[in-house]
């Protein structure tokens, strides 16, 4: 089986890239993306939790309404800032941030 990136993630769930919004000189700060620094277990657990909100709006024949704004590895757990009017897209993010979690333990 291939490894895993983000680069593989992204081909698959093109969606899933990181937006930056763009900010003029003086109106504010904004960040520069992290690496994403993740073990092969935390690239699986990405990659099911990019899968389920993908079905998510396909069982449903919708485009997929998220956008995406940061993915990091903090504390050693998956951490995704991302905007979704759809609550169980929250919600799905949030159990694979518990399951990340569960790996450490």
């Amino acid at each position: 089986m291939a490894k895993l990136s983000r680069e593989v993630l992204i081909k698959r769930f093109p969606w899933a890239a990181e937006v930056v919004p763009e900010v003029d000189e003086g109106e504010g700060y904004f960040y520069d993306l992290d690496p994403w620094d993740f073990s092969q277990e935390q690239f699986k657990l990405l990659e099911q939790m990019f899968e389920e909100i993908d079905n998510w709006f396909k069982q449903r024949d919708l485009p997929v309404d998220v956008v995406v704004y940061r993915v990091a590895n903090v504390l050693d757990s998956i951490h995704v800032e991302l905007f979704s009017n759809v609550s169980e897209v929250h919600t799905i993010v949030k159990k694979y941030k518990q399951f990340s979690r569960d790996l450490i333990e």
